[in-house]
């Protein structure tokens, strides 16, 4: 199992609009951050990882902004997708999208 380990910052909204249908609708992500490698002191990196609707519904969203500020840890999965010339990676949660403890 892939996990990610960092601090968590908390969750952002992106909102979108469906191309075909015009309907509106928002993503979420969990950011975590970490210190980055060979950076400067107190430099991070943040780590975005993409709630999936489900996980939502389960109220994962209110459970990771309440995790604010603290240290945690969870599984991920990356969907990989190409267009064109290029490849991109979306990362989401894995499983339920609970914490690893």
């Amino acid at each position: 199992m892939l996990t990610y380990q960092g601090k968590c910052i908390g969750v952002r909204t992106n909102p979108r609009t469906n191309q075909k249908t015009g309907e509106q609708y928002d993503e979420k992500y969990l950011g975590i951050t970490t210190p980055k490698q060979n950076g400067y002191e107190g430099e991070v990196f943040t780590f975005e990882v993409r709630l999936s609707k489900k996980q939502l519904e389960a109220g994962l969203e209110q459970f990771y902004t309440e995790q604010k500020g603290k240290e945690i840890r969870v599984p991920v999965f990356a969907n990989h997708r190409a267009w064109k010339d290029r490849v991109f990676t979306d990362w989401f949660l894995s499983n339920d999208g609970k914490p690893i403890k």
